[in-house]
């Protein structure tokens, strides 16, 4: 939808979800990188991981945000899985999310 905006608010509580590309099971496996990646960038950033749940192709998170928004958490969440990912797996420049 054109001129659709994002709402961002920062200092609350949020529901996510996502999703792997094409539904893929690469988190299958893989749970314990992707909860060290959501650890990492919890020590980085200003926000509380409350709850999360690994599928192998999805997880949720409940988590609150301090003073960064929800986007660029998420955006640092699924990139350093990603490089992670792919380094280990040998895979270059590929596609997870």
């Amino acid at each position: 939808m054109p001129g659709l905006r994002r709402y961002e608010i920062v200092g609350r509580t949020f529901f996510v979800t996502s999703v792997t590309f094409n539904r893929l099971p690469v988190l299958e496996g893989n749970e314990k990188m992707l909860l060290d990646t959501f650890h990492n960038i919890t020590n980085r950033y200003s926000y509380d991981l409350i709850a999360w749940v690994i599928m192998p192709n999805h997880f949720h998170l409940i988590l609150h945000t301090d003073n960064v928004s929800l986007s660029l958490i998420l955006q640092r969440i699924k990139s350093s899985f990603s490089l992670t990912y792919n380094s280990v797996n040998n895979r270059k420049n590929r596609s997870i999310w």
